[in-house]
Formats: structure tokens, sequence, C-alpha cells
């Protein structure tokens, strides 16, 4: 079972990434969008090779963007928090009462804002802006789980340790 959870939460993304990369790699364009999970930030009691698997995500989306850059590829992942699923709609009434206290916002993300999200870092605006889509999307699905700072214009931010978790500059 170990084993199917990491082939398709880690290594189906990475061997579709691979699949995919060498014409956006000709093109010098091209922008991909993994998922990821909240669990994969912060662990999850009961779901450790999943969690696992999601963190490694992360960490593969993250090397990703560093090393297709060059080739203006953008890649971005987003780390939903529960969202209302068949899978969520599963659990003890119970459970989801407690899942849905612990978000700020005090509910579950629909699955059209997870596809919004995905929109957002696949828009023409994305690729001005150079985020790195893993700590600056937490705002937009985790529904507040972990704080972040406020929005903020990204000019004049140089220096800024709590700006620059959220932005890095282009290098080229």
């Amino acid at each position: 079972m170990w084993d199917r959870i990491i082939a398709v939460n880690l290594m189906g993304a990475v061997r579709l990434t691979r699949g995919l990369l060498p014409p956006m790699v000709a093109a010098s364009a091209g922008k991909i969008v993994n998922i990821s999970s909240d669990a994969g930030r912060v662990g999850s009691m009961g779901e450790t090779v999943y969690a696992a698997a999601k963190g490694g995500l992360i960490a593969f989306t993250k090397s990703l963007a560093r090393e297709l850059a060059r080739y203006r590829i953008n890649v971005n992942c987003i780390c939903p928090g529960p969202t209302d699923t068949p899978l969520f709609q599963r659990q003890p009434e119970r459970m989801k009462e407690a899942l849905t206290r612990a978000i700020p916002f005090r509910r579950i993300a629909q699955p059209i804002e997870i596809a919004q999200a995905i929109m957002f870092f696949l828009s023409p605006s994305v690729g001005l802006h150079h985020w790195t889509g893993v700590e600056r999307q937490r705002r937009l699905d985790d529904g507040g789980l972990k704080p972040q700072p406020p929005p903020f214009d990204r000019e004049g931010t140089e220096g800024c340790p709590a700006i620059s978790r959220c932005y890095r500059r282009p290098r080229w």
C-alpha cells in the first residue's frame, strides 16, 4: 500500500513532468502546477506516508522551479487544506467538525476554489511575478491554517526576510 501512495502522489507527478518537459524546454516556455497537500507542509496524523509523498512533491516542485527558471518555465505547487470532496464527506461527522474548527475561516474549501488557484498559477500574470508558488500560494488554498504576512507590493522588498520568503527575483 505504501508503494502505491508514493507512486501516485509523488512519482506520478515526476513521471508526467519528465514526459511533458522536452517540448517546454525547446520552446523556452511553459507552466507546471503540481497539487500537493497541507499534509506535505505540516504532516498529518495517521497519514505519514501520504504526508511524506506530498512533502516530496513540494521539494520536487521547488527544485524543478530553480532548474527550469532559465528556460522561463514557471513551476508552482498548491497545497490544499481540507476540501469538500467525496473522501471528506465519508469522514465521521465529528472529524469533519474538528477539521472545520481548525481552519480560521471556519469553512472547508470547495473544489472550485482549488481549481481557481490552479488557474491563477496558469494565468499570464504569474509569469510577471516570479513567485515561489509553494510559499506564496498558502494564502490561496489552505484557508489560513498557517498565518502569513499580508499581501504587499514586491517593489522595494529586498532585505526583508518575511518578504523574501514569498518572492524570489529572477536570476537571469
